[in-house]
């Protein structure tokens, strides 16, 4: 699937998915449950990818 995404849809997405990925990652870091944090692991490096794809980090 592509989407084409406008210069200020994209860094709007940029700065969602990097805030979504900083609160992610102390929910890591709070979970004792092995499955869970491995499901979230996973799609820690989703949405990392995701980024990566859509230029990086927000503002960048």
């Amino acid at each position: 699937m592509d989407v084409n995404l406008s210069d200020g849809d994209a860094e709007l997405l940029r700065r969602i998915l990097t805030s979504y990925l900083s609160d992610l990652r102390m929910e890591i870091v709070d979970t004792d449950n092995h499955e869970y944090k491995a499901k979230l692991k996973a799609e820690q490096s989703q949405l990392r990818d995701i980024l990566d794809r859509i230029g990086g980090p927000a503002g960048g």
